[in-house]
């Protein structure tokens, strides 16, 4: 349906998110991140996940249990650089959702930092870091760093909660 542009209305929408998490122990890697693929370069030609009427979005009931299953496969390197590549393409800020469940499974990922660091911007980069306990590399990193003086707020302020 997605890629042949047909619109998909929020009871269909929900009707996907189901039969992922209802179906993650058959559903492979590749077929997620195949759907995420689809979902992120298709998404204007099939109207989104977007009901014009009652002005309402509703992308998050595919994309949180899309995320949540996909972080919970065995990712190796070129997986992780296939789903992050999506930032790229992405014109809708969809990813933002990926890339937050993907900040909730950030330890199990942490071989993959150097690779990460080329596909996320320095900001969301941090977070993963304080995710992943390297406060210290954080800071150092911080002072060098071309984040807007509002952006290192935020980051410092993470690291303080992290220390309580």
């Amino acid at each position: 349906m997605m890629t042949n542009g047909e619109y998909i209305d929020e009871i269909s929408a929900r009707n996907l998110g189901k039969f992922i998490l209802e179906n993650r122990d058959y559903i492979s890697k590749h077929d997620l991140i195949k759907l995420l693929e689809v979902i992120i370069t298709n998404y204007g030609d099939f109207g989104g996940f977007y009901d014009g009427y009652a002005d309402k979005c509703y992308e998050d009931v595919v994309l949180e249990p899309l995320g949540e299953v996909l972080f919970e496969k065995d990712l190796d390197e070129n997986d992780i650089k296939r789903i992050f590549r999506l930032l790229e393409k992405d014109d809708y800020n969809l990813m933002n959702i990926i890339l937050n469940i993907f900040l909730k499974h950030a330890e199990k990922f942490s071989k993959y930092s150097d690779v990460l660091k080329k596909c996320i911007d320095e900001y969301d980069y941090f977070i993963y870091l304080i995710k992943l306990g390297k406060k210290d590399e954080v800071l150092k990193q911080l002072d060098k760093s071309d984040l807007e003086e509002s952006e290192k707020f935020e980051i410092l302020t993470m690291i303080d909660e992290v220390r309580q």
